[in-house]
């Protein structure tokens, strides 16, 4: 049981933690209004963010993937307000890195999220996986940017840990998401005793 000491200590960490705005909350007013990824990034400020997880695709045809033209003033708002911007994609293949890595770079960002999206038998996921995300160097030869890899509901927290143990890439880490293990038949408290070691980043939501 956590003694109250414990419990003082973790009050004390929420003031210190760097909470983002993430743009899945705007998923409706970017599909079906006309928000722009400009307007998330003002959104983040007003609410005194220190940054934006955006998706590569948030925006619709406005995205930063679809609207390349738009990515240097993206960077030079994201800069202005002072907001630290990390880039979001759904897969792990070469292409959509490569993809997601151009976008990062030119809108400034420090940080790329990705998860597999591969089906067949977990195993051949796994290390499709491993393969992916050993181009990492490759893809981004400068070392410019920090990678997330994030447990997305297929696999479980140790088969996350196999991939990251085998890739052995310094600048590659764990995201862990509040919900995603429930599909994969874990909760969030024995994944995260798994994951934790390896865990820089967070998407706080609330699932029943």
């Amino acid at each position: 049981p956590m003694t109250r000491q414990d419990a003082a200590r973790l009050i004390a960490r929420i003031a210190e933690i760097r909470l983002f705005a993430y743009a899945y909350s705007w998923h409706l007013n970017f599909r079906f209004g006309d928000a722009t990824p400009a307007d998330f990034l003002r959104f983040a400020h007003l609410q005194g963010m220190v940054g934006v997880k955006i998706h590569v695709e948030d925006g619709e045809g406005r995205s930063l993937l679809l609207a390349p033209e738009s990515r240097a003033a993206f960077a030079e708002l994201a800069q202005s307000l002072g907001l630290e911007v990390h880039i979001e994609t759904s897969a792990t293949d070469e292409a959509t890195l490569r993809a997601a890595i151009a976008v990062a770079h030119e809108t400034g960002a420090t940080s790329v999220r990705c998860y597999p999206r591969y089906a067949g038998r977990v195993s051949q996921i796994i290390a499709q996986t491993i393969r992916d995300l050993r181009l990492l160097p490759q893809l981004d030869p400068e070392g410019r940017l920090n990678f997330l890899l994030e447990q997305h509901e297929d696999l479980k927290a140790q088969e996350l840990v196999e991939i990251l143990e085998a890739v052995q890439n310094p600048r590659l880490t764990l995201l862990f998401d509040f919900a995603n293990m429930i599909n994969a038949f874990e909760t969030p408290e024995a994944a995260l005793a798994t994951m934790a070691p390896y865990v820089t980043d967070v998407h706080i939501k609330d699932a029943k």
